[in-house]
């Protein structure tokens, strides 16, 4: 899996302090991460994955994705951040990079069944 595309909460705050107001929701979306992460590892070491885990992870990190990014936008609306913080945490945080960490997900979970299929069949 290459680099993780969403930061620890620590790293988000200290970059942008304004988040500590969410860190709850920070949290959750670095958790989620790496609980389908951890699913891709039980793959690779010849566990079969947890379907389950993966389709709730991947539903609530868009879901917190999207949350996020409302709070974001009632933060510049109450000019609570400028544009270009607003811009620059939506750039880290933007519901196309989960779904893009999710494709990945899946791309490498498909390959790791299709190499124990032809383990088993061949």
């Amino acid at each position: 899996m290459s680099e993780k595309p969403f930061p620890h909460p620590d790293e988000a705050v200290k970059k942008f302090p304004i988040l500590i107001r969410v860190i709850d929701l920070l949290e959750k979306i670095y958790e989620r991460q790496r609980n389908l992460e951890r699913e891709i590892e039980r793959g690779k070491e010849g566990i079969e994955p947890n379907l389950a885990s993966i389709l709730h992870n991947t539903y609530y990190l868009g879901c917190d994705l999207t949350d996020l990014f409302n709070y974001l936008l009632k933060l510049r609306g109450e000019e609570a951040i400028s544009r270009e913080e607003f811009i620059k945490i939506n750039e880290i945080f933007k519901v196309l990079r989960g779904a893009e960490f999710v494709s990945q997900v899946a791309e490498e979970l498909e390959a790791l069944m299709k190499q124990k299929s032809k383990e088993v069949v061949g």
